[in-house]
């Protein structure tokens, strides 16, 4: 091989090695983008249930329903309100406040471990009787993270049930199904706390 051959191989290993570079560089220099408000609000969002999700010990229980059960608390306010707590080792992961206004009114509240909050309204027995698909036109719930209003509490119904999921103002929404409590903990509280039995 002469050297001048070698040279124009090495020659062209060099532009190569330069053309590569050069893509890099411009790769590098693209701006990143920016998360929008709303982006940061369902990161945030998704984060705060996460650590909801991630506190739960749900292998300590053969099933959801066994850990609802065992980690359950009801109890009435002295303005007759009826209160659910999911607690685990004293320290409460959920707890809600319903209050019965008139004929199947409630007016609910509550808040999450993990800094979520929930206020709204909800007709129960409607609910029941209507059962997953048309919860929502018998629901109000709102979800607050921060003290903001960013989503309502809504359902999505599947072939073998009900995904619950967080509603947002843009018309997407984040469904809940990192945490396959949330089907049983629903179906506990209209059979358990807001039941007129």
């Amino acid at each position: 091989m002469s050297i001048l051959s070698t040279l124009k191989r090495f020659g062209v290993i060099c532009l190569i090695l330069l053309a590569a570079l050069a893509c890099k560089k411009q790769q590098d220099e693209q701006p990143q983008h920016e998360p929008t408000e709303e982006e940061l609000v369902k990161l945030h969002l998704e984060e705060s249930f996460a650590s909801f999700a991630a506190k739960l010990d749900l292998e300590s229980s053969a099933d959801a329903k066994e850990y609802i059960v065992k980690h359950s608390v009801v109890s009435l306010g002295l303005d007759r309100s009826v209160i659910y707590s999911l607690r685990q080792d004293s320290e409460s992961l959920l707890w809600l406040r319903f209050r019965h206004v008139e004929g199947d009114n409630w007016l609910m509240e509550g808040d999450m471990y993990g800094g979520l909050e929930f206020r709204g309204s909800l007709q129960p027995l409607s609910m029941v009787i209507a059962g997953p698909k048309n919860w929502e036109h018998y629901s109000d719930i709102h979800v607050y993270d921060n003290g903001k209003d960013v989503a309502t509490f809504g359902v999505e119904i599947y072939d073998l049930g009900y995904i619950p999921v967080f509603r947002f103002k843009d018309g997407t929404s984040y469904s809940i199904t990192t945490v396959l409590l949330v089907e049983p903990l629903i179906d506990y509280l209209l059979k358990h706390v807001l039941s007129t039995e």
